[in-house]
């Protein structure tokens, strides 16, 4: 499923196609998003510390926070082959952890939570 991202100056617009109709979503802020093929569910990921898991419509299945810990930032959200959920949220580590900045961290949708570091990102 390809995702079209527009950001606006307050909003980021999500748009895609499924079961030939047009779903358009909007959310404060700037946000990223994927598709999970193996969950058939859409993924995104808000500056706001919020990930939120949408249906293949549009409709919000569950929103949880990622929790920004200290020096630990969203840098972006993209495919993983790692995770069962085939998606993973990129991490940008300040001070740098095990000499590394950016790492992976994978999303569990059914507990609600994003792990510690698993993998660096290049």
């Amino acid at each position: 499923m390809n995702i079209d991202t527009s950001v606006g100056k307050k909003t980021t617009t999500l748009r895609w196609q499924y079961l030939g109709e047009k779903v358009s979503v909007r959310f404060p802020g700037r946000v990223e998003a994927e598709y999970s093929e193996s969950k058939d569910i859409v993924v995104t990921v808000s500056t706001d510390g919020l990930i939120r898991l949408l249906r293949a419509d549009g409709s919000l299945l569950s929103v949880f926070s990622y929790g920004n810990s200290e020096g630990c930032k969203f840098y972006v959200l993209t495919k993983s082959a790692l995770t069962g959920l085939g998606v993973t949220i990129v991490m940008a580590h300040d001070p740098e952890h095990k000499g590394e900045r950016f790492w992976q961290h994978e999303i569990n949708v059914e507990d609600r939570t994003v792990s510690g570091p698993i993998d660096k990102w290049r």
